[in-house]
Formats: C-alpha cells, sequence, structure tokens
C-alpha cells in the first residue's frame, strides 16, 4: 500500500482474493491474502500439476496436504481459484473429500 497524505489517500492495490466472500473482508484474511501474493501464481501451478498427474485418478485434499506438506487452509484458496477457472472440478468423493481431476481428463 502506497503511503497517502491528507489530499490524496492510500491507494489500494487490487489483489484477487477468490475467497473474500467467505472472510467478508476481515483484516487478517485482507493481510494473510497480500502476504502471499507474491506466491500465489507459482503455487496454483505447482497444484494444477499435481492434480493433472493424477490422471483420471485425481485426488482430494487431504491426499494434497501429504503431497505438498501443508495444511488445508494454506492451500484452499489456490484450489478455489483453479476451481474457478474451470481447470479443475471435483468428481465424487473419496474417504469424504471431493475429488480433484484436472480438465484434460474430465468428460
Amino acid at each position: 500500500m502506497e503511503q497517502g497524505n491528507l489530499f490524496y489517500p492510500p491507494v489500494r492495490e487490487h489483489v484477487r482474493d477468490i475467497t473474500f466472500r467467505r472472510h467478508h473482508g476481515n483484516q487478517q484474511s485482507e493481510e494473510a491474502n497480500r502476504r502471499v501474493a507474491p506466491f500465489r501464481e507459482s503455487d496454483e501451478q505447482r497444484i494444477e500439476k499435481i492434480i493433472r498427474e493424477h490422471g483420471t485418478k485425481g485426488i482430494t485434499s487431504t491426499e494434497l496436504e501429504t503431497v505438498l506438506g501443508k495444511a488445508k487452509n494454506k492451500f484452499s484458496g489456490r484450489l478455489s481459484s483453479l476451481r474457478a477457472d474451470k481447470k479443475v472440478y471435483a468428481q465424487g468423493t473419496r474417504n469424504g473429500c471431493a475429488v480433484l481431476i484436472h480438465k484434460d481428463f474430465t468428460r
């Protein structure tokens, strides 16, 4: 954020936050979104690649936790983005979790 003055208030940079509706602009969530912004694209590409590598079998978020070595809350926003961009779809469930399939393997 750029520092403003009396006549020109700070201009907030727009950072895409796919989960905004869920957290309704919560200050901590906004700050977390700003902190991950520089890594968002590479993290999303890495997750998309992992999902694609699992082919028609797919992968659940619990399985992704193991592969990535991160808790779901650390990457769930990337899954939301991939689903919103129609790069990944949920098809069925496994062990109570949605199975994520890359668009290359969906019907």
